[in-house]
């Protein structure tokens, strides 16, 4: 009898043990699935020849208005320079490249027609209040959390396809920031017109 106790205690302490590292291994697994999951939703790269695309995105817009700015960095690791020349956006009608250009308090907002040069090395910043992509004519507001299909277009890496990941209002700070909102009302933007730092209403949606 006591013979078999012991042989059933130490039947149960063996099942016990390999439950054990069953249970470890699989919450092993587990959390190495979420960190590549994490790591994957964290990733936004694209890659084009020697040109490195990183973290397209845009910010949430209030509803009814229909312009809204694109960010991005580009990195140019190969030896030969390229140039940004257009893109698109699944919700817009149109992808302009503009920059923003403050004097003594007043932002001016220029079209890029001819495009931004990329030489070999060098990293161009599309970021909030320099330049940035414009998305015209939107067909509805973005929402945090989203994201949006699009393009860009080079030179010579041709066509890129991107997601634009949008993010609240004040996930990133900018310098010298406008309000989208009132783009498309009284605000010619195409055609270089200025509007005051801020002036319009509902906060600043930036560029």
């Amino acid at each position: 009898m006591h013979t078999h106790l012991n042989l059933s205690h130490h039947v149960a302490a063996s099942l016990y043990r390999q439950m054990f590292r069953l249970t470890m291994a699989a919450a092993i697994a587990l959390g190495m699935a979420i960190t590549i999951q994490a790591g994957q939703a964290i990733a936004h790269e694209y890659k084009a020849g020697g040109l490195k695309i990183d973290h397209p995105w845009t910010r949430t817009t209030p509803p009814g208005v229909k312009v809204g700015a694109g960010y991005l960095t580009i990195e140019n690791t190969g030896a030969t320079g390229d140039k940004l020349i257009g893109g698109t956006f699944e919700t817009a009608s149109k992808v302009e490249l503009h920059t923003t250009e403050v004097t003594d308090g007043i932002a001016r907002m220029r079209e890029l027609t001819g495009g931004v040069e990329i030489a070999p090395g060098a990293t161009l910043t599309f970021e909030p209040g320099g330049n940035h992509l414009m998305f015209m004519g939107l067909k509805g507001a973005l929402k945090d959390g989203e994201k949006i299909s699009g393009s860009l277009t080079f030179e010579k890496a041709g066509v890129v396809p991107v997601e634009f990941a949008v993010e609240p209002l004040k996930t990133k700070a900018g310098g010298a920031e406008m309000d989208h909102s009132k783009h498309g009302g009284g605000h010619d933007h195409s055609s270089h017109g200025a509007a005051k730092h801020g002036e319009a209403s509902g906060g600043h949606h930036g560029h």
